[in-house]
C-alpha cells in the first residue's frame, strides 16, 4: 500500500535489500564462528562443522544463519575465516522456493532457505511472502 505525501509516494514496506542483511531492530544475537567451507555467503544456513565454532552451509546441526560482510555487502567470507552466524533476531535471506509467512522455515544441504525443504528451523518463521529468487524477512527466536 502506498503512502502519499507533498513530495510523492513510498511503499509501506521498503525493500529487503540483500541477503544476509541484518533487516530489523529488533534484539538479535550474533556469534562468530569458523568457516569451513571454501566460501560462505550471506543469508545462507549453516550447521555445525567438524571444529568446535566451525560451520558449514546446510549441516544439519543448525547453528542460525550468515550475516552478510557488512564491509563488502554481498562478497563471500573466505576458507576459515570468522562469520557473524545470527542464531536471534531478523535476517535478510534468498528464498529457493516461494514461501508465505504460514510456511516452516526451512533449508537443504546447500543452506539454501524456502518452505518444504529438507530441515526445518525450529522458533523461526518468514515475516514476508515472497516468490523463488526474492529476497524474503527470515526471523530466529
Amino acid at each position: 500500500m502506498p503512502i502519499y505525501d507533498s513530495q510523492g509516494s513510498y511503499t509501506s514496506q521498503p525493500t529487503a535489500g540483500y541477503a544476509g542483511m541484518i533487516a530489523t531492530q529488533v534484539p538479535a544475537t550474533t556469534l562468530t564462528a569458523i568457516n569451513e567451507d571454501a566460501n560462505l555467503a550471506g543469508g545462507v544456513a549453516v550447521g555445525q562443522g567438524t571444529a568446535d565454532r566451525g560451520v558449514t552451509a546446510g549441516a544439519a546441526a543448525f547453528r542460525g544463519i550468515v550475516v552478510a560482510n557488512q564491509a563488502t555487502g554481498t562478497a563471500p567470507y573466505g576458507s576459515q575465516a570468522a562469520v557473524p552466524v545470527m542464531t536471534k533476531g531478523q535476517v535478510v535471506v534468498m528464498a529457493k522456493t516461494a514461501v508465505t509467512t504460514d510456511n516452516a522455515v526451512t533449508y537443504d544441504n546447500t543452506g539454501a532457505i524456502g518452505a518444504d525443504l529438507s530441515t526445518t528451523i525450529l522458533q523461526a518463521r518468514f515475516m514476508t511472502a515472497a516468490d523463488a529468487g526474492s529476497l524474503v524477512v527470515v526471523h530466529l527466536g
